[in-house]
């Protein structure tokens, strides 16, 4: 491998699969989907009681970005440990975002 080889393979976009929390239902996922990102929604992997911490190191050990509206998880000292540990990568929507306006915001950021 060359230098310039490996520098250029590092500012290659890398594709994102997103992970929708169930806080966010089902349309935010489908017009993710429909915009064609990579999309596993929480009910894709999980029961509706997962904790927050099971379903965070998932994403984490998978390298996957999730979004949630869940602005409490910032108060679970196993989630942010979870966070901090695995590395997983957690984007919370707060504010009063319709889901149209969510989706947008993430469509256009990628």
């Amino acid at each position: 491998m060359t230098k310039s080889w490996t520098r250029s393979r590092m500012n290659e976009p890398r594709e994102v699969t997103y992970f929708t929390d169930r806080d966010l239902g089902r349309k935010l996922p489908e017009t993710l989907k429909a915009a064609g990102l990579a999309v596993v929604t929480h009910d894709d992997q999980f029961g509706p009681l997962t904790p927050d911490d099971e379903w965070l190191a998932n994403v984490g050990a998978n390298g996957w970005l999730a979004i949630s509206r869940d602005a409490r998880i910032r108060y679970s000292p196993l989630a942010l440990r979870v966070l901090m540990q695995t590395g997983a990568r957690l984007f919370v929507l707060v504010g009063n975002l319709t889901t149209a306006e969510g989706a947008d915001l993430i469509i256009s950021k990628r």
